[in-house]
């Protein structure tokens, strides 16, 4: 046994010169998150390596990082180190590892390892550039110059990539395009591009701002069911007069008035209110004003109420003092007001019946607290007793408010109030908001509604929970869920709502299409009324037609019933004489783009080269064509002023534009480097060289904007070169050939040259 321990103990000792015995470490310390495209340093610390010889480093960097700095390490059993990792541009955004091994280069190795988790953070970016203008559409290269992918409308454009799109001039803003880009992020920009051309629409219509005001509006329908029914207005509005009338079946009400510089006169029968605090009714009634200087005499006569007042305004205050006739009895009434800044304050005192209204609207808040006593004598003709009331509103952020409350005291009862509270919160896309309605009167009432909305740039999805409690009635919840889209001229929406304790239940639907000179609207509805009920369908679909006078529109509904209606207006000046047109080249091609102008009005011709002037006086029309807005190499075949004669009302013309030979184009940039490490280009320091076949060479200067023209070429094949050549660039070959009347339109693209960073030994 003593044999046995003593061997055992030499081999141990014999083991621990052999393999020397250690107990180290190695520690990574480096940032727990970073930027794409940014250095920074990992610092290594390590002790307790038994070394026999220089320590060798292994630094085991995954993709799109690049170590820029890697030691020497000297014989050293415990020391500090840096390297400098580099990421590039286009990192994607996630967690990524480093892992770091140091040993010796003896015989019997040993050692250290360690691994380190950082995380790249998103960098959401975008670039655009306008590379053409052409007609009535604009071109641009959007790239993506952060390390996340991106949304622009349905394209998904990946970290370093470029999308190519083309847009109409219609969404041009103040010659401005607006491009909304989007990430998974939450991210979200718009990026401004600037239009240098003026454009103009390719219609000027008849406004009722150009026409001047109607002098007559009418608006009648007649609807045709179990019984007929008729609704009609008809008004007259000038600056010194006015005249509305009211139809309902046989009956016509209705009022006229004059305006004068000493005062105004009115009188009809109407809806009228001998003052605020008495209910309104439909009386007769003649109102005459007399102007003097700052103050006003006015006279009001109703059938069973006469008015007799004298009235001061100064711009801030103004003060009235009447005396009221009713039934024999005449009381004096008193009514002031005084306006300053967000402040208005009104009073109006009735014999011992009173009110008091105060108001504030500042910005984006509003208060208004009212209060009201009522006498006994005057209870017969006013809706309420006495009442406080109190409104709120406003909006801090993405949160807005409104907040009411009443205290009345009813003709048949004791007091009551009513509550309302709504909150709304706005947070990107998605709108939440909460109401709820507490009302004690006869039947106390408690509501609740959460309501949420989320809108995209065409639909919005909305849904919403309802509980009402009643003192009668058991709890009710009612759901509901609606779907909206709407694009340029459609509308669709479709909803669904039911109630969960009766199970009651409907399905709307309805739409609308708007089309130059016509509309159609329909409208339906599945109904259930309980859960032993047959569902019934109530529908109906509308049909406008514009006509010279206004609009026609005939409803249809499946209850057997229908109505036609009809509205419209008259100006004093009648729609004159219009002019429609189209541009084209010799072999009838479209030209969008050619501004136009006759007697100060300009219009642009559309993509289909169609143009059209409206409103247009006298008997003849001079065309003048901005040489502008044409397009290179091409010019008016009767010249730039054109004569036409108006001989009928609406008439057409065909203007006609030749071609000679020539290029256009523009140089664009396509950028490898991130935008803080660009230079820009200079472009009007270079110039585009052409060789014909035959050796004749052609030079055309390259303007600041990269754009570039070239005419009179003869036909033939060319070769283009740039000079001098752009440091840092390259630019495929340039190979065209011109045609006989053609123009040749080039694109030509700087690809910057990547850039690889050298290795760096410290």
């Amino acid at each position: 046994m003593k044999k046995k321990l003593i061997f055992l103990l030499f081999l141990l000792l014999i083991t621990k010169d052999l393999y020397p015995q250690h107990c180290g470490s190695l520690v990574l310390t480096t940032p727990s998150s970073v930027n794409a495209n940014q250095l920074w340093p990992l610092q290594l610390s390590w002790k307790g390596l038994a070394s026999e010889g220089d320590m060798v480093l292994d630094v085991q960097v995954p993709d799109h990082f690049t170590l820029l700095s890697k030691p020497t390490m000297a014989l050293s059993d415990s020391g500090n180190a840096f390297l400098m990792i580099l990421s590039s541009p286009f990192t994607p955004a996630k967690e990524y590892t480093i892992k770091v091994t140091l040993e010796d280069e003896s015989e019997f190795t040993n050692c250290l390892t360690d691994s380190v988790c950082f995380q790249i953070l998103p960098v959401p970016r975008a670039e655009a550039l306008l590379t053409e203008t052409q007609g009535d559409s604009l071109s641009f290269y959007l790239t993506n110059t952060g390390n996340v992918t991106l949304k622009y409308r349905s394209a998904m454009i990946l970290p370093g990539e470029h999308l190519k799109s083309t847009v109409g001039r219609s969404q041009l803003v103040k010659q401005q395009l607006l491009l909304k880009v989007q990430s998974l992020y939450g991210w979200d920009t718009t990026i401004t591009l600037f239009s240098k051309t003026k454009t103009y629409p390719s219609v000027i219509s008849v406004t009722p701002q150009s026409m001047g005001a109607p002098w007559v509006r009418w608006d009648y329908q007649a609807t045709v069911g179990n019984t007929f029914s008729s609704l009609g207005r008809i008004a007259a509005v000038q600056p010194k007069y006015s005249l509305n009338l009211q139809l309902w079946n046989t009956r016509i009400r209705g009022q006229g008035k004059i305006l004068s510089d000493w005062g105004s006169f009115s009188a009809g029968k109407a809806v009228v209110q001998a003052h605020n605090l008495e209910r309104p009714y439909k009386s007769s009634f003649i109102n005459t004003s007399l102007n003097l200087h700052s103050f006003a005499a006015i006279l009001k006569m109703l059938q069973d109420s006469q008015l007799l007042g004298i009235a001061w305004n100064n711009g801030t205050h103004s003060h009235q003092a009447r005396l009221h006739r009713t039934q024999g009895l005449v009381r004096l009434g008193l009514k002031s007001s005084y306006a300053k800044g967000a402040n208005n304050i009104n009073l109006q005192l009735i014999d011992q019946s009173g009110q008091l209204h105060y108001q504030r609207k500042k910005d984006k808040h509003f208060l208004a607290i009212s209060a009201a006593y009522i006498a006994d004598a005057q209870q017969s003709k006013s809706p309420v007793k006495s009442y406080l009331r109190a409104h709120s509103s406003g909006q801090r952020g993405p949160i807005s408010w409104s907040a009411q409350s009443s205290l009345f005291e009813s003709t048949t009862g004791p007091w009551n109030h009513f509550h309302l509270l709504q909150t709304d919160v706005q947070l990107r896309r998605w709108m939440c908001s909460f109401q709820t309605t507490l009302t004690q009167a006869e039947n106390a009432t408690e509501k609740y509604l959460f309501k949420t909305n989320y809108t995209s740039q065409r639909w919005t999805a909305q849904s919403s929970i309802e509980r009402r409690v009643s003192l009668f009635q058991n709890a009710q919840y009612l759901a509901q869920y609606n779907l909206y889209y709407r694009p340029s001229r459609l509308f669709l929406q479709a909803g669904y709502k039911q109630n969960l304790s009766t199970e009651s239940w409907s399905i709307q639907t309805s739409g609308s299409f708007q089309a130059p000179g016509f509309s159609m609207g329909w409208q339906g509805s599945l109904l259930q009324r309980g859960s032993h009920r047959t569902p019934r369908f109530v529908g109906g679909v509308q049909i406008g037609r514009k006509v010279s006078t206004g609009t026609v529109r005939l409803l249809l509904q499946n209850t057997r019933r229908g109505s036609l209606a009809w509205s419209g207006e008259l100006h004093k000046s009648s729609r004159l004489k219009e002019l429609k047109g189209r541009c084209v080249d010799q072999n009838n091609t479209p030209i969008a783009g050619v501004v136009l102008s006759i007697q100060g009005k300009k219009v642009q011709s559309s993509t289909n080269g169609d143009f059209e002037f409206q409103e247009l006086k006298g008997e003849d029309a001079h065309i003048d064509i901005q040489a502008s807005s044409l397009p290179f190499a091409t010019s008016p075949k009767e010249g730039f002023s054109v004569h036409r004669a108006l001989v009928k009302r609406s008439q057409k013309t065909v203007l006609v534009f030749k071609q000679s030979h020539g290029i256009t184009g523009q140089l664009i940039v396509a950028y490898s480097s991130p935008a803080e490490l660009r230079s820009g280009i200079v472009f009007q320091q270079y110039q585009l060289l052409l060789y014909h076949d035959s050796g004749e060479q052609f030079n055309a200067q390259i303007l600041p904007d990269g754009r570039f023209t070239v005419g009179g070429l003869p036909c033939g094949k060319y070769r283009g070169v740039i000079q001098p050549l752009p440091q840092g660039f390259s630019y495929e070959n340039i190979d065209f050939e011109v045609s006989s009347g053609g123009l040749k339109k080039l694109s030509i693209c700087f690809n910057q040259l990547v850039q690889n960073i050298p290795f760096q030994t410290l």
